[in-house]
């Protein structure tokens, strides 16, 4: 047996190169340099994005994440021994899917709510107890003007969590749902994964007075009415101007 393994690693040399399979004791070194494993360059590349993304480049994030993540053909690992896949595909695939719960954020961060639900309620159905991908369903749902649909969403996940699972949701997701039910332009946005960046929006000739109140209309992409929002002097504006909070984009705002 011995003898066979030898020869066949002697023909292996000869296909991918002596400097690439070493003779080293008791047996043989595979070399793997810097870009020759698909599992670094992934890795690579989803640290480039998240620097895209801390950066405020949610687009181009969003982007790069979407070409990595195409890169993966069936299930991790599946070409070796069940040991090994039993061994280290759990971590591979952690990996993974941190990867496209970023990929989300891009995309929520972008501005692109619409276009992103119908693809986090399937990877809420694949991976029904990651709450990350909830709270992102529950926030791309709300910016939309969906907030009932939102809300039903927490309420079938802490359902399938107590009956399944013996446990209550997580702080991130009972946040996002109390958010939520306060129904602040701001509240789901703030302090929870899958975060747009929230800019202020001068809101030119609104009256300030007992309550000033302003009516924001979102970019493509969040199609209902974000209603009435509470305005807020700004300090810096001269003369006294109110402004508001803007949904994943350029608002544009108006008084009412």
């Amino acid at each position: 047996m011995r003898g066979q393994i030898q020869v066949h690693v002697s023909e292996l040399r000869k296909l991918v190169g002596r400097d690439t399979i070493l003779r080293q004791a008791p047996g043989s070194l595979i070399v793997v340099r810097p870009g020759e494993l698909d599992l670094h360059a992934f890795d690579e590349a989803v640290t480039l994005a998240r620097d895209e993304l801390e950066a405020g480049r949610a687009e181009s994030a969003a982007e790069r994440l979407r070409a990595v993540l195409d890169t993966w053909r069936g299930p991790a690992l599946g070409g070796v021994t069940e040991p090994l896949r039993a061994l280290e595909g759990p971590a591979v695939n952690k990996r993974r899917l941190s990867a496209l719960e970023d990929f989300f954020d891009a995309r929520l961060a972008a501005g692109r709510h619409v276009h992103t639900v119908g693809e986090l309620r399937q990877a809420v159905g694949r991976h029904p107890f990651r709450e990350r991908l909830h709270v992102q369903l529950m926030l791309a749902l709300h910016r939309c003007g969906r907030t009932p649909e939102a809300l039903q969403v927490y309420a079938d996940t802490r359902a399938r969590l107590a009956s399944e699972v013996g446990i209550e949701p997580g702080r991130s997701l009972r946040e996002t749902h109390l958010r939520l039910l306060r129904d602040t332009t701001e509240g789901a946005a703030a302090d929870a994964p899958g975060r747009a960046p929230v800019a202020d929006v001068p809101v030119a000739h609104v009256p300030i007075g007992d309550g000033p109140v302003a009516e924001v209309r979102g970019p493509p992409g969040c199609t209902g009415r974000w209603g009435s929002t509470r305005a807020r002097r700004s300090p810096r504006a001269s003369p006294p101007a109110c402004w508001a909070s803007r949904c994943g984009g350029p608002a544009r705002c108006s008084p009412s």
